[in-house]
């Protein structure tokens, strides 16, 4: 079953290659969605596919770039809307 989670990563997350890794993961698995920074120093996530394959992202991406440091990552899932075709960094 499709799902979309929402996820927000907090930490020192910019400037790392966060977005870039998240887009990796992202499309090795085949997930569709986008990445960005937000203002307050955090990384936003919209991602959406079968919900095992989103798991394993989430298992990946917790991981990190290897000069990130995650404190604190928060998941919101939902029911998928397919509103994506491909994965993006804006």
């Amino acid at each position: 079953m499709s799902k979309k989670v929402n996820i927000t990563i907090s930490g020192k997350v910019q400037q790392v290659g966060f977005r870039w890794f998240v887009s990796y993961h992202a499309k090795k698995l085949g997930l569709n969605g986008f990445v960005m920074n937000n203002s307050d120093g955090s990384v936003y996530i919209e991602v959406e596919g079968i919900e095992l394959i989103l798991n394993e992202f989430i298992s990946e991406i917790k991981k990190g770039p290897r000069l990130a440091k995650i404190d604190k990552i928060i998941e919101a899932f939902e029911p998928a809307k397919n509103m994506f075709t491909n994965f993006l960094i804006k």
